[in-house]
């Protein structure tokens, strides 16, 4: 009987690195045999983990790996979510929720999905809610389009941008919550389906990926 050989593949960990105006901050590692393999792949993480501030873990920052730097795995920023959970403690009885769902375009020309979110101090009427519909999505479309994705995000972060949008919607109706709860790149379509689709195998997974 012929001998078989058997083949021995070698992983290592791999450090995950935020987008580099966030430091390069290591938000996370994965076990791999070769890490060029995981380019291409999505992860979600808790803006807790990179700014160190236990309170932002309702943010979520959406990142893609784009490449290898020193066996390590780089990032960019695909976007910013809120939590589920978060989003409903928001809403209070006799308050109204507000929400809408349209395209944009940032400064660089990328096309962005914005999510909008608003909660006003009191019951809002259906023509109300329109009008702030209106109004939040014409400074959105008129803001946007001043700024990287990358700037809108530091604004979000810093919660700048949701006293501006609130400063906007001031002589409308009272708001006591003025978000985005969701702002994304829409990414080309020539994306294949295999990268958005394919299960990787346990090690290479895309979501969790061990902390730093």
């Amino acid at each position: 009987m012929a001998n078989v050989k058997l083949k021995v593949v070698k992983k290592n960990w791999h450090d995950i690195d935020a987008p580099s105006f966030f430091g390069n901050y290591k938000v996370g590692k994965t076990y791999l045999e070769n890490p060029s393999t995981a380019v291409g792949r999505k992860l979600k993480v808790s803006y807790a983990n990179v700014s160190g501030d236990p309170q932002k873990q309702n943010v979520i920052l959406k990142l893609k790996i784009t490449g290898v730097k020193d066996n390590n795995l780089k990032t960019e920023l695909l976007g910013l979510e809120l939590q589920a959970a978060s989003v409903k403690r928001f809403v209070r009885k006799g308050k109204t929720k507000i929400e809408d769902s349209f395209l944009s375009t940032t400064k660089d020309g990328k096309k962005i999905r914005v999510k909008p979110l608003l909660v006003t101090r009191f019951k809002a009427s259906g023509g109300v809610s329109n009008s702030l519909i209106k109004k939040v999505k014409e400074f959105l479309l008129k803001e946007l389009p001043t700024r990287t994705l990358e700037e809108t995000v530091k604004e979000l972060l810093t919660r700048q941008f949701q006293k501006n949008i609130s400063n906007a919607l001031k002589s409308t109706y009272p708001v006591s919550i003025s978000e985005l709860r969701s702002i994304q790149i829409i990414e080309s379509e020539t994306v294949s389906k295999k990268t958005e689709e394919t299960k990787p195998e346990p090690a290479n997974e895309e979501v969790p990926v061990a902390e730093a």
